[in-house]
């Protein structure tokens, strides 16, 4: 795929775009046995090529800021039930710290969570109009299961598994037989079959723009530290990375490069046969771009140009105030992890906190319906974003929360 301009005159009236390529919907979490449905509302009565899946720890509704728990679960959502899935979390009011991960590969569950108040998981899977929800073991009511659903006219291809990235720094090739317009990668850096006291997140994308471009998001936080003490960056070198912890820095970093066939993966270093999911995806004929933005330190619109009109946005949110931050001591801009997906009519956004020099710890996840969240309400760091309209040359978020200073991230627009 070609690459695109950066700037083009701007359209000042909304106007109709092209269909998106995806659909996005959310449903409260619910008691064991429980089914529920996504459906036509929400999916226009198609059935999804694949997907995925998030939710965090009693994120939306238990409570009106945050839930008291950094935590995240991810999953994907194919066409057979061997899922790939990992959870998060960071627990709240300890003195240390308490983190944990885990996951599964190859399993018949795809949603999971595991922190207080209880053990929650769930089978997402495609029926014909959307995708249904079966509770398999339940949570006390109040956080949402996310799901993103790709569209079977508008999305040609799509694959999502894991990759063993092994102990060496070779590339490692991926065959799907057909060349990607995007991929997103995620991990919590492990081997997803085992659980360990660990936290750490990874999620980043890269697109088919003739120079393979990338970013990652990652935020790390050790086990038994004194205090809260997180460690966060946003690379432009990577797909995915981990950071180290108490020290700070790369421990390995990922560098994707998509082929006609498929595309490779190399790690930096030897990643302990860890493991990464990804999520390939080949468009009918769609442009992509991943641009850089920072946030608005004024309320009001912030127009993020990508010479095309999009359909579709995802975000990688973080609280840095530069790329390529890799600081060595803990700070307040390290706190902050957040993803958020949109189209022109839905919108779901996920924010993690975890508070630098905190103790006894202060952890916080939150959900909520819009295009941009990080930090929570009350928190030290509450901002919040609406889509206003997909112009002419990109995507018009209108901030009602800001913050005095600008912080980083990356977005993926489709059109």
């Amino acid at each position: 795929m070609m690459p695109f301009p950066s700037a083009m005159m701007q359209s000042t009236t909304p106007q109709v775009g092209p269909a998106p390529i995806a659909f996005i919907g959310s449903k409260d979490i619910q008691t064991s046995g429980t089914n529920q449905l996504l459906d036509a509302s929400y999916f226009g009565g198609t059935t999804p090529l694949g997907g995925l899946l998030f939710t965090t720890s009693n994120g939306e509704s238990a409570q009106p800021n945050a839930s008291n728990v950094a935590a995240l679960s991810f999953g994907n959502l194919n066409a057979t039930f061997s899922f790939d899935r990992f959870l998060v979390n960071s627990n709240h009011g300890t003195a240390p710290t308490e983190v944990r991960r885990s996951g599964g590969i190859n399993s018949t569950d795809n949603v999971i969570q595991n922190n207080p108040p209880g053990v929650y998981s769930a089978r997402v899977q495609r029926i014909a109009n959307g995708v249904s929800i079966e509770n398999t073991v339940s949570l006390p009511p109040g956080g949402k299961i996310d799901v993103l659903c790709l569209h079977p006219t508008h999305c040609l291809n799509y694959d999502s598994n894991h990759i063993d990235l092994g102990t060496g720094t070779s590339p490692i090739s991926v065959t799907l037989g057909w060349r990607p317009d995007f991929i997103l990668f995620f991990t919590n850096c492990s081997n997803l079959a085992s659980a360990s006291s660990f936290f750490n997140i990874s999620a980043g994308a890269i697109i088919d723009d003739g120079s393979n471009k990338q970013r990652a998001l990652s935020i790390a936080e050790g086990d038994a530290q004194s205090a809260g003490r997180p460690f966060a960056t946003l690379s432009s070198a990577y797909s995915g990375l981990q950071i180290t912890s108490p020290a700070g820095g790369i421990s390995w970093g990922l560098t994707a490069a998509i082929t006609d066939t498929g595309f490779t993966v190399t790690p930096s270093a030897s990643t302990g046969s860890d493991a990464i999911i990804y999520v390939a995806v080949k468009t009918n004929g769609r442009q992509v771009a991943l641009v850089d933005f920072d946030t608005p330190t004024a309320t009001g619109t912030l127009d993020i140009d990508c010479g095309f009109r999009p359909s579709f946005g995802f975000s990688l949110n973080s609280g840095l105030t530069l790329l390529n931050d890799y600081a060595s001591s803990t700070s307040e801009p390290q706190s902050h992890f957040g993803l958020s997906m949109f189209t022109a009519t839905q919108a779901r956004a996920l924010s993690l906190f975890l508070q630098s020099g905190a103790d006894p710890t202060n952890t916080k996840s939150n959900q909520k319906a819009l295009a941009y969240t990080l930090g929570y309400p009350s928190g030290p760091l509450d901002i919040r974003a609406t889509l206003q309209e997909f112009y002419a040359t990109g995507a018009r978020l209108n901030f009602t929360h800001v913050d005095a200073t600008a912080r980083k991230g990356a977005m993926l627009l489709v059109s």
